[in-house]
């Protein structure tokens, strides 16, 4: 049942993705030769970083010109000067192994460090589990990330509980009426 579920979302996601003009990457589709260990690769901690993978920069770096937030992909690791040089939109960064505790993996990221960046497609995940992040501030955020589509995953009664959640000072977003113009139960509120 749960590949089944898994399944429909994939081509679900898949087509919509594909309607948006957002290419779709499998880990297949990768040259296996370059990303299995070895060549292209760079351990760092318990993390292996490797030509392709998308990542993000932790903190600000006014000599290199890059910000907390950016997300860029490795374009090179070069053992012999040991270096890894990561491309942002048009232009190439080098890090020495040395500074490569200021990246990380970006495949997801959390809303928090998305703050200030914005992405094609949003997927939210909201369920009861972690029910005291469930915040109207930080719905109101990831969906504001979106350019395109922002997906919610979850249940209502977790998005009704972060929509209730004011944690902080009013913000007048109209957010509830957004969420009731694409089908949410008014219920939820």
């Amino acid at each position: 049942m749960r590949d089944r579920i898994l399944e429909r979302l994939d081509r679900g996601l898949k087509k919509i993705f594909t309607e948006l003009g957002i290419e779709v990457i499998k880990y297949e589709t990768f040259d296996q030769g370059s990303y299995a260990m070895g060549t292209g690769t760079k351990p760092v901690g318990e993390t292996t970083l490797r030509v392709g993978d998308r990542i993000i920069q932790l903190t600000n770096d006014y000599e290199r010109e890059v910000f907390n937030g950016d997300v860029g992909f490795i374009s090179k690791i070069d053992t012999e000067e040991q270096e890894v040089i990561v491309q942002y939109a048009e232009r190439e960064v080098t890090y020495d192994y040395a500074d490569l505790n200021e990246i990380a993996l970006a495949w997801s990221v959390t809303i928090h460090k998305s703050q200030g960046s914005e992405y094609p497609v949003v997927i939210l995940p909201m369920y009861t589990q972690h029910y005291m992040m469930l915040s109207r501030n930080l719905l109101y955020t990831g969906l504001t990330r979106a350019k395109k589509l922002a997906i919610i995953i979850g249940s209502q009664k977790a998005i009704g509980m972060a929509v209730r959640s004011v944690n902080q000072k009013p913000r007048y977003t109209q957010l509830r009426q957004r969420l009731m113009q694409v089908g949410l139960q008014q219920s939820c509120f």
